[in-house]
């Protein structure tokens, strides 16, 4: 038996991994789990994430530096995170044959690469999805407005075919009966008491959305597409809708019929698995990077002066993900109240995060397509007199699936405002 400690396939985690060693395993008795199992030693172990970890992860930078109490001398931090980290995260192993095959990779290293001294992550690779994006909202905005093939290829790369690989690992999260999230939150300015009564009599159809053919543009639909904006808290919903001091909003609850399947923007990217041993890792490496700052891209805050143009390329995204990846939704951050996040630097490795309830409900939804249809009862229709005459509202034929749940529509008077900000260069 060798003297060099043996680790079996199951004390590996890492799929890909797994997979090249059993190629080489043979039966042992596991230095760490103490079980009889197929496996190999740790020098063979070296052999095979020697490479890989070459190839696909680096020294980290340093910045910042700083002063120490007991020294007045600068030290320089440095990005990343420590060797047996990186191999515990990589390889997916513990701690004790992270620190046993410390010492073997040293072994074979010449160039000092696995100095425990320094700090790792993963390489960052010029990005092809970042190009993508470029040509896409390039295109769309300035050379074909409408959908064509090329616009949808672009989109394709980014967030996958229909039934692909790439578009199974687009996250989701459901809305309705059942769900984590059973309500959603929707809005609406009141110029005066007034228009406070018309809303409370005919609430459905006044919170509800506007029919199809006066339908605005927004974030997510172009104009003459009628759309779903809610939100998951009430706060959330009167922030978004941009109340001046002194004014009246008025706020209801409603409720779907059944399950919504939402695009989770919040987590794209987050947790999704690029693994250094397979053969595509560059290729999803690139594609990780970008997804964890598309909600970021899809979310930003855009000024009134430029929502014409720069909502094109999301409304796009929202058409892709409705009629091609048959997504009921989206859910978002606000950036009405600044929960957007920053684009992110490289990590070594994408941790999952789930948010909790009180965050969640710093976002939004938009529901799209049958989902977006709200129940009007006996309402009847909403009236647009500034139409004029001979107008006639488009219904749509879909089945409806949201309600205004009774007794929840309030009325608010906005007392104040507040506001955040950073310093920005001049």
């Amino acid at each position: 038996m060798s003297s060099t400690p043996t680790i079996c396939l199951s004390c590996i985690g890492d799929d890909s991994l797994r997979d090249i060693a059993d190629d080489s395993a043979e039966p042992i008795s596991c230095s760490y789990c103490q079980v009889g199992r197929h496996g190999i030693s740790l020098e063979k172990l070296a052999m095979i994430v020697d490479e890989p970890l070459r190839t696909y992860c680096c020294h980290g930078e340093y910045y910042r530096p700083v002063f120490r109490r007991d020294s007045d001398r600068r030290h320089h931090r440095q990005r990343g995170d420590a060797l047996d980290s990186l191999l515990q995260e990589e390889l997916g192993i513990d701690h004790d044959p992270a620190s046993d095959l410390i010492p073997i990779l040293k072994n074979n290293d010449s160039e000092g690469f696995f100095d425990s001294e320094q700090k790792f992550h993963r390489r960052d690779f010029p990005n092809k999805y970042a190009h993508d994006w470029s040509e896409f909202q390039y295109r769309v905005c300035h050379e074909r407005r409408f959908f064509d093939d090329t616009a949808r290829a672009y989109l394709a790369e980014i967030l996958g075919e229909p039934d692909s690989d790439q578009a199974n690992e687009l996250p989701t999260i459901e809305l309705g009966p059942g769900t984590n999230i059973e309500s959603i939150f929707r809005a609406r300015r009141a110029e005066s008491g007034v228009k406070v009564g018309a809303i409370r009599q005919h609430p459905a159809g006044e919170l509800g959305p506007p029919p199809a053919n006066v339908a605005s543009a927004g974030r997510m639909n172009p104009a003459g597409i009628s759309v779903f904006y809610g939100a998951l808290s009430e706060d959330t919903a009167i922030a978004e809708v941009r109340p001046s001091v002194g004014s009246l909003v008025v706020i209801g609850r409603f409720s779907s019929s059944r399950v919504l399947r939402l695009l989770d923007l919040t987590q794209i990217g987050i947790g999704f698995t690029a693994s250094i041993f397979r053969s595509d890792c560059k290729q999803r490496m690139t594609r990780l990077r970008f997804l964890e700052a598309f909600h970021t891209l899809i979310a930003r805050p855009v000024q009134p002066h430029e929502e014409l143009i720069n909502y094109i390329p999301t409304q796009a995204v929202a058409e892709y993900v409705a009629n091609v990846l048959s997504f009921d939704g989206m859910l978002y951050a606000s950036a009405q109240l600044g929960s957007v996040p920053r684009i992110p630097r490289p990590t070594s490795y994408s941790r999952l995060h789930k948010l909790k309830d009180k965050k969640l409900g710093y976002h939004n939804v938009v529901l799209l397509g049958a989902a977006a249809r709200v129940d009007l009862g006996d309402e009847p229709t909403t009236a647009y007199p500034e139409l004029g005459e001979g107008w006639t509202l488009l219904a749509s034929p879909e089945p409806a699936m949201l309600s205004l749940c009774s007794d929840s529509v309030r009325c608010v008077r906005i007392t104040a405002v507040s506001y955040r900000h950073e310093w920005t260069p001049l």
